[in-house]
This record gives structure tokens, C-alpha cells and sequence, in this order.
């Protein structure tokens, strides 16, 4: 009776189980469809996609950067010794001019700054060509770029700085720009301070036949231009001395409304029938920094935007009527030497951090960048910094306060077990100007 019992109560017990079972799911289906569906969703919405968005916020993805800048291009460039021809010469200005137009970056954030009192904003995502351009404070060059660059990747990451502070003293214009080319070899003109200073009187030689007329050293943007100067030597006398042009070269214009400088690269010459220069079919090809950002397609390499005119064409009969006039360096022609690059620093040895900053460092060529160096007693480096030598011009000496200036240098210097000081010069080579302690 007990055994029917029991039999009884289990089939009134799974009853309702066999009835509703092809409704219900069982119990190993509500582990595997319902709460592994939440852990799942949980897992793959929750957790990931805060986690893609710190990713995303902190380390943006930047573009690929296909020429950037580094050492190696710069040091693939010569270094002028006597002895080299004009042609060698010539060669090694074009190319150091070339690769500060053209070698790529890409900015780590947003960088806003001004050209004159228009704002430009630098775009995270866009690659850039060359040094950028700015109006006033044009002492920069890639040098100074190359402290907040990184050459693998081509991010320039100004850090915390300001950028519209920041990004004139990396700038260069166009007479600044084309100038660094030049100083790569030149040594025989002044200081790089304004287009009115290239003048026949300050070391810039003119090219072909034509004459000055300008009195003084410099040019008068009013009365003596150059514009005043190609009219008064005419069109025949100017096409002649734009066929005369030789590589390396420079063109200048100074105008009322203006001034600009370019590096000739070539020129082609076209003659009439009559054995007369066509002005028109004539034409200088050159480099030259530009002011505004012009966007080009690059094919592979993508969107690059290029503030430099690279290779562009001008004819003789547009150089004229503008007002440009052609003009050399006596490095080029033999007639300056080019000397052996020299760079001190007095005085020396083991210095008070007083005697240190007052210390004058002297060069025969002019000053690209400065960059100082602390070392501990492991020989481990604990501080770098550095700073251009000039700033609104070039120059071939420098106040050693200038690079001591800040009261962290100044702690971190007299902290150091080592300190050592390097010259960079504009002509290409790197002289360490300081190497000891400061007591």
C-alpha cells in the first residue's frame, strides 16, 4: 500500500512538469540563455566600450606620417669644407632649404597661433609639411622644432605650453626660412633681420647685368625699391641677369606693399627668333615659404598640407613686371672662403654657476640651438634643456644667461654632477662648448 502511495504522489508531482514542458525552459537552459545573456551583454557593453572611451580620449589616433625629419636626413646633408666646388656648394643649400619645407608632421593636439592677426589652428588628424610659417618673432628652425618632435612618428607634442606662444619661436618667414639654407654654407653676410638688409652693401651680390641704384646698405621699400630698380635697368637688362641665375641663388622683392624672398632652384631660357630672351616662355623654377596652409594630394603618402612652394615656376616677364632682382654669395664665387667652423665658450673648466652665466659663447658661423645637459654621479641624465640663440634674428653669439635663465635650470645645474653644453651651428656641425662642473 505504501509502494502504490509513493508512486502516486511522484506522478502527481512531474505531471504539471510533462505538461508544460515544451513551454518552459529547464533549469539548464536558464543557465545557459538567460544569465549568461546578462553577464554576456554586461561584459561586452559595459566594461569594453568605457574602457574604448578612456582609450579614445587619452591616446587619439594619429595619422601616419610618411617623411618625417630626423638626424639622419639632416646629417645626409654635407658639411661645406674649402675646397668643394660651387656647384657642391650651391647643392648643399637647396637641400637643407628643400628639407625644412618638406619633411612631415602631425600635431598631438588642436594648436591655435597667429600669422599677423589672422588665427591659425593646427588640426589634430591633418599632417603638416615643413616649419611653420610666422609673421613676427621668425627665429625658429628645425632645430628648435626637432625638442618637441618626434622623429619615429612625426607627433609634435608642444606638452602643456601654450601653443600661441610657442609656435613663433619654432617659425621661420620667408627670409629666415631661405636664410638657414644659405647659412648651411654663407658666412660673409650679417644677421638675418629683414629683407631691406639684402642688400648689395651687406655681402648680397647681384647677378647678371644689371646695376643698383639704391644708396645706403639697405633697401627703401618707398623709393628704392626693387620694383624702382628693375624699371630703371629695363626689361632686356633684367631678362639677361634672370638668365643668369645659377642654383642656390636668391630672387628679392621689397615693395611698399610687401617684401619676399625666393632660392632659385633652376632656370630654363627660351629665345625668340631674333636671338632675344621670351620673357614669357622663360622661367626660374625656386623654393620659398609661404604663409598660408594649401592642402595636396600626395597619392599613397594621402593629404598633406605644404605652407612652402616647392618647385613652383615664375616667368621672367611676371619676376619683372613684380619687381624681384636676382642676387649671390661670394661663397658661391669663390671670392669668401669657407671657413672652418669654430665655436667657445670662456671661460672654461669648472665654473661657479655665476661665472657660467656670464660666460659669452662666440662663433664663426651662426648659432642654430643651444642645448645643455646635466648628469648625476652615475653618469644617468636628470635635465635637458636648451634655446634658440637669437630670436626675432640670427646671431654668432650668445649670453650664457640666456640659456640659464630659469630658477629650475639654475638648481638643476648646480645639482649636477656633470654639465654639458653643445653648439649647434648653422652650417651642420655640433661643438660641445662646455663639459665640467658647476661648483
Amino acid at each position: 500500500m505504501k509502494k502504490i502511495l509513493c508512486l502516486f504522489l511522484t506522478f502527481v508531482l512531474l505531471l504539471p512538469l510533462i505538461s508544460c514542458g515544451n513551454d518552459l525552459p529547464s533549469s539548464e537552459s536558464k543557465t545557459e540563455e538567460a544569465l549568461p545573456k546578462t553577464q554576456e551583454k554586461e561584459t561586452e557593453e559595459a566594461l569594453p566600450k568605457t574602457q574604448e572611451k578612456e582609450i579614445e580620449e587619452t591616446k587619439p589616433e594619429y595619422p601616419t606620417v610618411h617623411q618625417p625629419l630626423t638626424w639622419e636626413k639632416i646629417d645626409a646633408i654635407p658639411v661645406a669644407k674649402e675646397g668643394m666646388t660651387s656647384e657642391q656648394l650651391r647643392q648643399i643649400c637647396l637641400d637643407l632649404f628643400r628639407l625644412s619645407l618638406t619633411f612631415q608632421w602631425t600635431p598631438a593636439q588642436d594648436y591655435s597661433y597667429k600669422i599677423s592677426e589672422k588665427n591659425v589652428v593646427l588640426k589634430t588628424g591633418n599632417v603638416y609639411a615643413g616649419v611653420p610659417y610666422v609673421a613676427e618673432n621668425a627665429g625658429g628652425s628645425f632645430y628648435a622644432f626637432l625638442r618637441c618632435y618626434d622623429p619615429e612618428t612625426g607627433i609634435l607634442d608642444l606638452g602643456s605650453a601654450k601653443s600661441a606662444g610657442v609656435i613663433p619661436t619654432l617659425g621661420t618667414h620667408c627670409s629666415s626660412g631661405a636664410f638657414w639654407g644659405w647659412a648651411r654654407v654663407v658666412n660673409s653676410i650679417p644677421s638675418r633681420y629683414s629683407t631691406v638688409m639684402y642688400h648689395h652693401e651687406q655681402g648680397f651680390l647681384r647677378v647678371g647685368p644689371y646695376q643698383y641704384f639704391t644708396p645706403g646698405d639697405r633697401w627703401d621699400r618707398e623709393d628704392n625699391s626693387t620694383k624702382n630698380c628693375c624699371t630703371a635697368n629695363g626689361q632686356d637688362v633684367m631678362f639677361r641677369s634672370y638668365a643668369a641665375i645659377e642654383p642656390a641663388d636668391g630672387l628679392l622683392l621689397v615693395m611698399p606693399f610687401g617684401m619676399h624672398v625666393r632660392m632659385a632652384v633652376s632656370v630654363t631660357v627660351v629665345k625668340n627668333e631674333d636671338g632675344t630672351i621670351n620673357g614669357d616662355k622663360s622661367y626660374v623654377t625656386y623654393l620659398d615659404q609661404g604663409s598660408s596652409w594649401d592642402e595636396k594630394d600626395l597619392g599613397e603618402e594621402g593629404s598633406v598640407s605644404f605652407q612652402g612652394g616647392v618647385d613652383e615656376k615664375e616667368s621672367f616677364s611676371k619676376l619683372y613686371k613684380t619687381g624681384y632682382v636676382p642676387f649671390t654669395f661670394g661663397e658661391f664665387l669663390g671670392t669668401d672662403p669657407i671657413e672652418k667652423a669654430e665655436a667657445t665658450l670662456k671661460p672654461e673648466g669648472d665654473v661657479t654657476l655665476t661665472q657660467l652665466k656670464d660666460a659669452k659663447l662666440t662663433s664663426n658661423y651662426f648659432l642654430a640651438d643651444i642645448n645643455l645637459t646635466a648628469y648625476d654621479a652615475e653618469g644617468k641624465v636628470r635635465f635637458t634643456t636648451a634655446c634658440n640663440p637669437g630670436n626675432t634674428f640670427c646671431v654668432k653669439t650668445m649670453e650664457m644667461d640666456r640659456l640659464l635663465m630659469s630658477a629650475k635650470t639654475q638648481k638643476e645645474v648646480k645639482a649636477a654632477e656633470r654639465v654639458v653644453i653643445k653648439a649647434y651651428l648653422a652650417n651642420g656641425e655640433t661643438v660641445t662648448v662646455f663639459d665640467g662642473k658647476v661648483l
